[in-house]
């Protein structure tokens, strides 16, 4: 089933029991949120998915930036989320980047080894022929900062056409205003143009992209919500969207290094080499995964 939220929004006390019959509800349509919709339905779980925006109008929202012009596209909310504008843009994790050396102890942040994540890099090139982990790194390079390769094929994936209702259910139109644990169940603050509605599901993961998924959880404890919840002091702090800003120009004297760097397009793939401090000063000054890109000025 895929319907308007304004349908729900007509007859509010049916809905408020229509949201605690599904085993999940995900937040968002991209494709973090596509690829755990799959996996929940082969499960055979019950799945509802809340979604902003719509399958026929992209919206946009800008990225408040005191110090950079963000483009508005950076912030896309329609089914399939930024995925309209661009997506598959792809980089390797290294080892390091998923460990804290804070006092030479050290610690893995996330909640799975790095040789567990390089088997699912294996799944994603397999299935979506993203090619995370071909090399296209020039042996040839030779600059004193750290080189990172990214890739995207030139036609990215628009992760709308996997929505199609089957074996799921689809709200669209919904902005989630709130979230908040109560027992154990989240209860969820539902909006479209100024009417809202409290309903509650049993278990929640939020999918809605880096900017939106924290924005969402640091409005809601703004709020004096989820009181519960562990490590509020990280919340927004270490993570990395990819927001699209114009820095300036760079005059720099081997060109022909420059050029190495440069974004290309070779068939059907697009690839540059992203340049970061080295390994020891990032993690000295606390700045992973951050990375300069150039483009010729045309192209931007």
């Amino acid at each position: 089933m895929i319907t308007d939220f304004k349908n729900i929004l007509k007859n509010k006390r049916h809905s408020i029991n229509f949201f605690e019959k599904y085993d999940y509800t995900i937040i968002g349509t991209g494709p973090s949120a596509t690829v755990l919709l799959e996996k929940l339905v082969k499960n055979k779980k019950r799945v509802l998915v809340i979604e902003r925006g719509n399958f026929t109008r992209k919206k946009y929202e800008k990225v408040i930036s005191k110090k950079f012009k963000i483009k508005k596209k950076s912030r896309t909310f329609a089914v399939g989320g930024t995925s309209n504008d661009w997506s598959n843009i792809n980089a390797l994790f290294e080892e390091f980047e998923l460990k804290n050396r804070k006092k030479r102890v050290e610690k893995n942040l996330w909640p799975l080894r790095y040789k567990e994540l390089l088997s699912y890099y294996q799944k994603l090139d397999k299935k979506y022929s993203l090619n995370v982990l071909k090399k296209y790194q020039n042996k040839n390079i030779e600059a004193s900062m750290r080189l990172r390769t990214f890739s995207a094929p030139t036609k990215p994936i628009n992760f709308r056409k996997f929505y199609n209702g089957k074996g799921y259910d689809l709200i669209y139109n919904c902005l989630v205003k709130e979230i908040d644990e109560i027992g154990s169940k989240v209860k969820l603050k539902l909006q479209n143009r100024g009417k809202n509605i409290n309903v509650k599901v049993k278990n929640l993961t939020i999918c809605a992209g880096g900017i939106e998924s924290i924005k969402l959880i640091l409005l809601s404890l703004k709020n004096k919500k989820l009181k519960k919840l562990k490590n509020k002091s990280l919340v927004g702090k270490y993570f990395m969207d990819h927001p699209k800003s114009y820095v300036g120009e760079i005059k720099y004297p081997k060109f022909e290094l420059i050029e190495k760097l440069v974004l290309k397009i070779q068939k059907k793939n697009i690839f540059y080499q992203g340049i970061s401090l080295k390994k020891y000063d990032q993690i000295k000054y606390n700045c992973l995964n951050s990375y300069v890109r150039f483009e010729n000025k045309i192209n931007f």
